[in-house]
């Protein structure tokens, strides 16, 4: 769960409100690179708060649709935080399903990168829990 939100946070949040970096003269690219940089913190702000607040609400001892619902209120209202970020001034010279089809891979390889961050860790941090024991049982041998 972990991984899903920091890629949430970091690797897509970003990516929904920006476009792909393309040639641009030094200024514009300067001012893509911190509308970047701040998405991205938005993102990792949003992914804690909604953190928070979810473990807030189980203490509290609300019940699951509340703590959902809150969650999702943190989410969406991270979201719309991206996209008050200027918007991308340069007219873009590519053909949009070729953009397209670069953000979709995009898309997927971050998917892969942090789905395997995910499973991987898991399975080692699996290995420190009490009663999650990977160790098979030794069997007697059996006389024929």
């Amino acid at each position: 769960m972990p991984a899903g939100r920091a890629s949430t946070g970091i690797g897509w949040l970003p990516e929904w409100g920006r476009a792909s970096i393309v040639p641009c003269d030094p200024q514009d690219c300067r001012q893509r690179t911190h509308a970047y940089l701040a998405a991205v913190v938005i993102g990792v702000i949003g992914a804690a708060l909604a953190n928070k607040v979810f473990r807030d609400q189980h203490r509290r001892g609300a019940a699951e649709p509340i703590r959902q619902l809150a969650v999702t209120a943190v989410v969406l209202a991270t979201v719309a935080l991206t996209f008050v970020l200027p918007a991308n001034s340069d007219a873009l010279t590519v053909p949009a399903g070729l953009l397209w089809q670069f953000r979709l891979l995009a898309l997927a390889t971050s998917a892969l990168l942090w789905g395997t961050l995910s499973v991987v860790f898991g399975l080692l941090t699996a290995r420190d829990q009490p009663g999650l024991s990977r160790a098979r049982p030794v069997r007697e041998p059996v006389a024929v």
